[in-house]
């Protein structure tokens, strides 16, 4: 007779490869440059469950098996900010498969930007928490208002994804590479061109009475060709004069949502670009 199968163990979650993970750092003591402890965090593909764990190793002295043994599940209500309910705040659910006008014919699924502090603190971890569940929310209702205007340089934006009642990620267009990864593989894209085409992308978003918020190379993906940027990301993406959110920082470090962000993110990334050796600032 053949042995039974187990259940899955619910308080753990496999982990095949490192490239499970969606992000993995290294905490170090700020004076000291002390190595403290390494973090790190995934979403699962097939019920959007959060797991997140730290250890007090360096990240290339921890195994797989080290990581299973650390990962926690994170509770929905702690990360997936609920389905609004209300009428006028209907958001589009992203179709299960890309639709066949789809420039690329596969999704991203843009997931909540995890705050990895390491307070004991519960008030502050309680409004960390709903600040990212704020952002989320916000993104997704900044996108669909974009998709009344689409643009060939903003990122094409398919709906919400779903699970339990609340909102799990965002849908995009998946493009193979962002402009920081498409320079580190040692190709250049046309300096003037891509600058141009994410100018005219900031222009519309400006028009809308929007700024950006957050330019830079990781915010920037390449077109399967390499010839066209677009511009992701819309966490920070706020009506002018909004207070950004406390967990992030606009392009220079400012506070407010402003063109002049954008205006300063451009510039900083053409400078990038035109001496890619240096470091974007």
């Amino acid at each position: 007779m053949a042995p039974e199968t187990q259940p899955p163990d619910p308080s753990r979650v496999r982990i095949v490869s490192r490239e499970d993970l969606h992000h993995i750092e290294e905490r170090f003591d700020p004076k000291t440059r002390k190595h403290l402890y390494t973090v790190f965090y995934l979403f699962t593909d097939d019920d959007d469950e959060c797991w997140t764990g730290k250890l007090e190793r360096r990240a290339e002295n921890i195994s797989l098996a080290h990581l299973e043994s650390a990962l926690r599940r994170v509770p929905d209500d702690q990360i997936y900010p609920a389905m609004p309910v209300k009428p006028l705040m209907a958001l589009i659910v992203a179709p299960k498969t890309p639709p066949d006008d789809s420039e690329t014919g596969k999704f991203h699924t843009a997931r909540p930007t995890l705050v990895l502090d390491d307070t004991d603190d519960a008030k502050l971890k309680e409004q960390n928490q709903q600040q990212q569940q704020q952002i989320l929310l916000r993104e997704a209702i900044v996108c669909q208002q974009l998709v009344q205007y689409p643009h060939p340089n903003m990122i094409r934006y398919h709906g919400v994804r779903t699970r339990r009642g609340r909102i799990t990620g965002l849908v995009f267009d998946r493009h193979p590479h962002s402009l920081w990864e498409y320079l580190q593989l040692g190709l250049m894209p046309d300096t003037d061109k891509f600058m141009s085409q994410l100018e005219s992308g900031v222009a519309r978003l400006h028009r809308l009475g929007l700024a950006h918020n957050n330019i830079k190379p990781e915010n920037v993906v390449v077109s399967n060709g390499g010839d066209r940027a677009v511009l992701v990301n819309f966490g920070n993406c706020l009506p002018w004069g909004k207070k950004l959110p406390v967990l992030y920082s606009g392009s220079g470090g400012q506070n407010l949502s402003t063109k002049d962000n954008d205006i300063k993110g451009l510039r900083q990334l053409r400078s990038w670009l035109e001496n890619p050796g240096d470091p974007f600032r």
